[in-house]
């Protein structure tokens, strides 16, 4: 078995030795750790190879004498859920400080620095975290950043949702945590892997999965400082269904009449989105791609609205029978949502039979990754509660034709929303795409940039919808 990256920099020096003895002495960290269930021994060490994963994908090097402060911290951080849960961070601390000795700390400014470790995993905000803070223990000429290293432990720490942790532990038996079997690492994206039997579990695993998205969105600046490069966290399966299979993570689920149709494409953006609405009402979630029966028996229902996202299958053009569906849902009053590249792919003559339903042009051109500022807002129910932002983007350079409304604009007047009505239904084209084909980067999608972003498309489906 490869020994983790954290403890590969100690192997070879004295302070191997020392954490060799943390992990494995009888009054080591199995004695400090016992009875703190899920907070336990084990927690530790899954937390240390978090560690490790986290700086290995992203090609990070850390120093032995920082490996050495950053594992002595996970072995002791949970120390003082012993005294209070609720608080156990400050706790650890406090213990640390106060009887160093009985965790293998003989030296005072070394307490200090794991200390400071130990705190930081509870806090909100690593601001007051030093950035260089001298132990001669370790080094004379080495200052240590303990808010970078603070950072790591934190999201290590949240990353340990999987059953290792919670599995046939006291009091965690209802965890949502029980049903995560895996927890992969990425040079970006930390994927939590889970098979929940209920929509109810599936519903808490989201909860949870958002809870480490935005712990990570606290310390993102201070880990890319260093060069870790990870930015988001995803769940998966993306999208619950009544009936989930290993063939697919997206599969159709039962039509019902009324109520939003999402017709996704294979891009993070569609599903973070349909996630966002799934809970507050009958939804249908149908793939573009791969699944033509299941798109032919939800097309044979109306919708309040129907929600196209087309960014990574615009080369492919859609079915006539999913063309003429959407035209007829809309001419009977239903609403319809678009987004990238259906402009591009009617330009294209790919799918031009909806051509006319469009409240934009083509222009020739998009942007891919692009930093984009969202700054002119018109007075409408769509741009209500919106304030301005700015995000990286993939979108369509486009055009408002005649008689329709661009009701939001980025700062070159680029349309971001643009509305029309056709029949008796309403139409929004909606400008956000997480596509990438040209860098070799991914970027992070936008709808976890901005909750300002997720208002806005919030607001025009609704309001497509006549809701």
């Amino acid at each position: 078995m490869a020994v983790p990256y954290l403890l590969s920099k100690v192997r070879d020096s004295w302070l191997g030795e020392r954490v060799e003895a943390i992990r494995k002495a009888p009054d080591g960290a199995q004695r400090w750790l016992r009875d703190l269930g899920k907070n336990g021994y084990s927690h530790a060490e899954a937390v240390a190879e978090y560690a490790s994963k986290l700086l290995e994908e992203s090609r990070v090097a850390v120093s032995p004498e920082e490996a050495y402060l950053l594992l002595h911290a996970i072995y002791v951080h949970d120390v003082g859920y012993r005294v209070d849960p609720a608080t156990h961070p400050e706790h650890s601390r406090a213990m640390v400080l106060e009887t160093p000795g009985e965790f293998f700390i003989l030296d005072a400014p070394l307490a200090e620095a794991i200390g400071w470790l130990c705190a930081a995993h509870g806090m909100n905000d690593l601001t007051d975290v030093p950035q260089a803070f001298p132990v001669d223990l370790l080094s004379r000429t080495e200052e240590f950043d303990l808010q970078f290293l603070s950072a790591v432990l934190l999201l290590a720490d949240e990353m340990d949702q999987t059953y290792l942790r919670v599995f046939n532990v006291k009091g965690q038996k209802d965890s949502p945590r029980t049903e995560v079997y895996h927890v992969e690492i990425g040079p970006q994206i930390i994927k939590l892997k889970t098979k929940p039997s209920t929509e109810g579990q599936y519903k808490e695993l989201k909860d949870l999965s958002v809870k480490v998205q935005l712990r990570l969105q606290g310390v993102h600046a201070i880990l890319r400082s260093r060069g870790v490069k990870i930015e988001e966290v995803r769940l998966y399966p993306l999208v619950w269904t009544s009936h989930q299979t290993g063939a697919s993570e997206t599969i159709a689920a039962e039509a019902v009449d009324g109520g939003l149709l999402f017709i996704l494409d294979r891009t993070v953006f569609g599903m973070q989105m349909q996630q966002e609405f799934r809970p507050n009402g009958s939804r249908v979630v149908v793939p573009i791609a791969g699944d033509q029966a299941g798109l032919d028996k939800a097309l044979e229902q109306k919708y309040e609205s129907i929600v196209l996202v087309l960014g990574e299958d615009f080369n492919d053009p859609a079915s006539r029978g999913l063309l003429e569906a959407v035209s007829r849902n809309t001419d009977q009053g239903g609403g319809l949502v678009l987004f990238p590249f259906v402009a591009w792919s009617v330009a294209q003559g790919l799918n031009d039979a909806i051509e006319e339903l469009l409240p934009v042009a083509f222009m020739g051109e998009w942007r891919e990754g692009a930093k984009q500022a969202i700054c002119d807002f018109a007075p409408h129910p769509i741009s209500k509660g919106v304030r301005p932002f700015t995000i990286e983007n993939t979108y369509e350079v486009l055009a408002p034709i005649a008689n329709c409304q661009s009701v939001v604009a980025d700062e070159a007047g680029v349309p971001v929303v643009a509305i029309r009505e056709v029949g008796r239904g309403r139409v929004a084209y909606v400008n956000f795409s997480s596509h990438q084909c040209r860098q070799g980067r991914a970027m992070t999608s936008p709808w976890l940039a901005s909750s300002d972003l997720r208002i806005l498309v919030s607001n025009t489906i609704d309001w497509t919808a006549k809701r």
